[in-house]
Order: structure tokens, then C-alpha cells, then sequence
């Protein structure tokens, strides 16, 4: 879907263009743990910040119009006073091309500041070897920050990613899939559907941190499941809507796609973040999931 802004950023350029030819021509593992939820203000600001945009662009556009007829005014004021002062036909040109470089230039910023700020969904899936460090270190990121508490989100975020990066010998198999949307609620129901398909991988999530509507809680946590030990391995699914984010490529399998767009969600801010899931399997004291049921559980997962 494209943006109102980004429709007349886009007439302004093509109108600029005119000019410018007209002058020059499943697994062993049954349980799962997440956190998550949806930052309130993200939507709000994208709004503001979509509509200051749009003022600003008519407040130049309106500008160069007076400015442009302020010139004229003048030059036949000038012309009915003295002959002399006639503009000759390279300085009209010359003043002509300096409006439409102008036009097109702001139009090419008003593109770039557009597309830069729609709505993104990113989504990080990994397999990792000997992953029992990282789910005791998810398990404490879910008791240690409820979601309902203003900044946290954010803060669940940056520190996944971190701690995700600072696994990166335990990488096997990953990808990276990110989608532009028109909007932070389109975004938010993609990365839903993100989580939902990771959940679906196991039958008991035993560790469970969600926006609940009370600040000072909310943890839930079964320490009585018992699983069976299977193979060394843990799934982890990241999936976040943000705005205002520029990441180094759109989808990949590759180790640097994966660690470059964890590196751009650790710089993420409040103001940016929309939603954040993180998934991971299994969670449950003693259990893992074999390789081979690890790929057949999350077959978008590929060799890093």
C-alpha cells in the first residue's frame, strides 16, 4: 500500500521532471517459553510524524510558488522602470533550473524520509547448539521486565538480540524475513502470525511474560513440567513491527543478514518498536530438540 505522501512526493517529481525535459529537451521437545506485547505510543507518533511531514512538504512546496511569483512581480517591475534591466533569456533559464532542482531534490528526500518510516515486520528464527545457557537467560529476561511497564518492550528487545549476537558460535541454521506494510497495525498482525506459527511447534509453553494490564506482574511460569531429553539444540523465533528502521536487507539466510538485522534491533527505541514476540523451544528443565526435529518443526530454517 502506498502512502498519501509518498503518491504526491512522487506527482512532484514527475511534475519536476516535465520541467526539467521541457527546458533541455516438533520434536522430543513439547514445551515453549515467550514474551511480548505492543508498544501504545508507536502508532500515535507515526501518525504526528506522518502528518508533520506532509505539512512540511506543503509549507516548501507553498514557499517556492511565492517565492517564484515574488521573482516575477519583480522582474516586471524592474522591466517598467528601466529597460535596462531586463533579465536575458540565460538568467530566466538559469533561475528556472535552480526551482526544478530544488523541486525534484525535496521530492527525492520526501521518498526517501517516506519509505524510511513505513511500517516494517522483521523476523529472526534461529537453531542453536547447546542452547541451555540462552534459555536460562530468556527465562530470566521474561521474570526480570514485564511488558506492561513503560520502555520495556524496547528493552526485551535490545537485550534478545544482544544475547542472540553474543551466541553466534551456536548458529546452525537461520533466516531472516522482513516485510514493508502500510501500517503498524498490519505490521503487528504479521509478526502475531510470526509468533503463533513458532507456538504452534510445541504443545506447553511453560514460560509465558505477556501485556496483561498490571504493571507489577504478570510472569507465568510451570516448573513442574518434566521433559524428555532429546538432542542439543533450541529454537528461537524474534519477530518485531518497528518504524523509522532502515535494516541491510530484506530477506536472508545467510549468518551476516541474520547478524546485521539483530545488530539495526538493537538500536531500536520505544518510539520505534510497534510489537515484539520472542519464542523459543524448548523450555522445559533437561530438554532439547534434535536436529533433524528441529528442521521438520521450522522448515524455513536453512544451513548458517
Amino acid at each position: 500500500m502506498t502512502s498519501p505522501s509518498s503518491r504526491r512526493s512522487s506527482r512532484s517529481l514527475f511534475a519536476g521532471l516535465l520541467v526539467v525535459l521541457w527546458l533541455l529537451g516438533g520434536a522430543l521437545a513439547v514445551s515453549g517459553g515467550g514474551f511480548g506485547g505492543t508498544s501504545p505510543s508507536t502508532s500515535n507518533s507515526s501518525t504526528s510524524s506522518g502528518s508533520s511531514s506532509s505539512s512540511s512538504f506543503g509549507s516548501s512546496f507553498g514557499s517556492s510558488s511565492s517565492s517564484w511569483g515574488a521573482s516575477s512581480s519583480g522582474t516586471a517591475s524592474g522591466s517598467s522602470s528601466s529597460s535596462d534591466s531586463t533579465w536575458t533569456l540565460g538568467e530566466v533559464l538559469f533561475v528556472m533550473g535552480l526551482l526544478v532542482a530544488y523541486m525534484v531534490i525535496t521530492s527525492l528526500i520526501d521518498l526517501w524520509k517516506a519509505r524510511r518510516r513505513s511500517p516494517q515486520a522483521v523476523q529472526v528464527q534461529l537453531l542453536l547448539a547447546d542452547g541451555e545457557e540462552v534459555k536460562r537467560q530468556f527465562q530470566r529476561l521474561a521474570r526480570r521486565h514485564d511488558p506492561d511497564r513503560p520502555g520495556a518492550l524496547a528493552t526485551l528487545l535490545r537485550e534478545s538480540a544482544l544475547l542472540l549476537l553474543r551466541h553466534k558460535s551456536d548458529w546452525t541454521h537461520g533466516t531472516l524475513e522482513r516485510r514493508r506494510v502500510g501500517s503498524l497495525p498490519r505490521a503487528a498482525q504479521v509478526v502475531g502470525t510470526w509468533a503463533a506459527h513458532a507456538r504452534a511447534a510445541f504443545e506447553t509453553q511453560t514460560t509465558a511474560q505477556y501485556q496483561d494490564g498490571d504493571p507489577s506482574g504478570g510472569l507465568e511460569r510451570d516448573s513442574s513440567y518434566q521433559g524428555k531429553t532429546g538432542g542439543t539444540f533450541l529454537a528461537v523465533t524474534l519477530a518485531a513491527s518497528t518504524v523509522d528502521t532502515s535494516y541491510a536487507s530484506e530477506t536472508g539466510d545467510g549468518a551476516g543478514a541474520v547478524e546485521a538485522a539483530l545488530l539495526t534491533l538493537t538500536g531500536v527505541d520505544a518510539g520505534q518498536l510497534g510489537r515484539l514476540e520472542v519464542v523459543w523451544s524448548p523450555d522445559g528443565e533437561g530438554e532439547f530438540l534434535n536436529e533433524n526435529e528441529a528442521i521438520r518443526r521450522y522448515p524455513d530454517l536453512a544451513p548458517l
